[in-house]
């Protein structure tokens, strides 16, 4: 045996490089990515003995009082068709992680139902809390990665889901 070939710094070395490179390689996998069918949902509301102009009115109602932050933004509406589509942007936590999030949500009306659809979230980091909320250096718009992300966008989804329901429904 040659002396060079017991030299402990060398053993060590031959033993701890594998196992440091796995761990650096393993950091450097991808999560699974979330399922296109998980980025949206839909709903269908069944609004008996109401016509599709009222139906309007009152969804149209929704969106303005729904849309009250400067990145929310009604981009198409037309009553004659029955259709009012949008970008909405809402702040979630998740954790101790804050984020931002733009959407797609679109409402379709006819006599006595109303169709929503929210789809194409992406995120952005804004902070956690331990520190103040806002835009990140280095952090930019992104596709939705994490299901826990997902998870609190479709709770906010259900929540403004059943409160177009409710307005749905409600009498003026």
């Amino acid at each position: 045996m040659r002396p060079s070939d017991t030299n402990p710094m060398k053993m060590l070395g031959a033993t701890l490089l594998p196992s440091v490179l796995g761990l650096i390689l393993s950091g450097c996998a991808t999560a699974p990515q979330i399922p296109v069918s998980e980025k949206s949902y839909t709903v269908i509301f069944d609004v008996k003995g109401v016509d599709k102009n009222e139906l309007f009115v009152r969804a149209n109602t929704w969106f303005v009082a729904n849309f009250v932050n400067a990145e929310s933004v009604i981009q198409f509406s037309d009553k004659e068709n029955g259709k009012i589509a949008g970008k909405y942007y809402s702040e979630l936590t998740v954790g101790l992680n804050y984020y931002g999030v733009k959407q797609m949500i679109e409402v379709d009306v006819k006599d006595e139902k109303v169709r929503i659809m929210f789809e194409n979230p992406t995120t952005i980091y804004l902070g956690n809390a331990f520190g103040p909320k806002g835009k990140v250096a280095g952090f930019d718009w992104g596709d939705v990665y994490e299901q826990k992300e997902m998870d609190a966008i479709n709770s906010d989804w259900r929540r403004l889901a059943v409160s177009l329901n409710e307005r749905l429904n409600k009498k003026d």
